[in-house]
Formats: structure tokens, C-alpha cells, sequence
């Protein structure tokens, strides 16, 4: 009887083995991980206090206008700094800056180049009246200062204060989604969006 039951045993594993075999692996799909969402969420206990004294007269201006003004500027788009640290931030994070941004200047002008995600042209006027131009603006790296100017004391100074300001800001509800962008370096087609501090990213 004992033998019989082996033998039996052995025919069953033989063939669920068989079968085993013979199933279709699944279907692979390619770049399955770029597809999917990231979200963050505004604590207002975590953010940093809005500066008491901002030196600076932050507002958006037209493009042609912002380009007139920083042509007069020496030097070349050598300032660059990010909005925050970017040591463990995701898309969702990403998506939380640009409700920040949104809250102080409004709805992003249409990206300018094919690798920016959102472009605001910023000026800061001082109170001696002297301007300092600002792009604020997402690319790969994630939302950045730059600026038509060789790095300087005057222009980092107001650069920090513009990354204050918008840090220290409640975001607006809003959604994002201007299309699909590529650079030489990666493509992306991402829709952002925020609603009561929550914010999300899907890509």
C-alpha cells in the first residue's frame, strides 16, 4: 500500500510540475515603475515662521518685461539655488512647493522651455528701488531660483528671502497639468494638484 501511495504521490508532483512548466509567465511591463503617485502634506506646526520683516517687494511681471529688465543685468544665468532641501523630498513634496508658490503669485505662465514643469518670472524691488530678477521655475531637479546674474551677495540674499517666503506659506488648492515634457535626460507627464494641504502628484 505504501508503495502504491509513492507512486501515486510521484505521478501528482510529475504533473503539477508539468504544468507548472508549461504555464505563460506573465506579462512584463516596461516602465511599469514610472507610472503610479506621490502625495505630502502641509503641517503647519513643521513649517518655518513667515519672516516678521521681508525686505523686498516680491510680484510676478510679463515675461517681455522681466526679459527687458534682466537683459540690462551682467553676467549669465550663473545663480541657481532650490527652493528647499531636496534630501528626501518626492513628486509629492514637488507638488506641495508649487502650492506654496501658487498661494503668493498665482496660476504658473505656461513653461517657457520644453524641460521646465511650471515657470513664474519674479521680481524683488528692495526699499533703495533697486530689482533683482528671478525665475522660479520646476525641471528635473525639482522647483529652483535662478537668476541672470553672476553669484552675488545681493541677489543670494534676496534669493533666501524669496525661499522663506514661499516656505513659510500655506499652499492653495489647485491642479496642474500642463502636459508632457521631456529633456535629454528623462520624459515625464505629471498632473499636480492640492487640496487642504494635502498634496498630490500622479504620474
Amino acid at each position: 500500500m505504501d508503495k502504491v501511495w509513492c507512486l501515486l504521490t510521484g505521478v501528482m508532483l510529475l504533473l503539477l510540475g508539468r504544468c507548472s512548466v508549461d504555464l505563460p509567465n506573465p506579462p512584463v511591463q516596461d516602465d511599469d515603475w514610472m507610472h503610479g503617485t506621490q502625495s505630502a502634506v502641509f503641517r503647519p506646526e513643521a513649517a518655518p515662521p513667515m519672516p516678521e520683516k521681508v525686505p523686498y517687494v516680491f510680484e510676478t511681471v510679463d515675461p517681455e518685461e522681466w526679459r527687458t529688465g534682466s537683459a540690462e543685468v551682467p553676467g549669465g544665468f550663473a545663480f541657481y539655488c532650490p527652493v528647499k532641501e531636496r534630501e528626501g523630498q518626492n513628486l509629492g513634496d514637488w507638488a506641495l512647493t508649487l502650492g506654496q508658490i501658487w498661494t503668493i503669485f498665482g496660476e504658473p505662465a505656461d513653461p517657457e522651455w520644453y524641460e521646465d514643469y511650471f515657470c513664474y518670472f519674479v521680481t524683488a524691488e528692495d526699499a533703495q528701488g533697486h530689482v533683482y530678477y528671478f525665475q522660479l521655475y520646476q525641471g528635473s531637479g525639482g522647483p529652483s531660483v535662478c537668476a541672470p546674474v553672476q553669484d552675488t551677495e545681493e541677489y543670494a540674499q534676496a534669493a533666501q528671502m524669496l525661499c522663506a517666503v514661499i516656505c513659510a506659506a500655506a499652499p492653495a488648492d489647485y491642479t496642474w497639468d500642463p502636459g508632457r515634457g521631456e529633456s535629454e535626460d528623462f520624459d515625464w507627464a505629471v498632473r499636480y494638484s492640492c487640496r487642504d494641504g494635502h498634496a498630490l502628484a500622479e504620474y
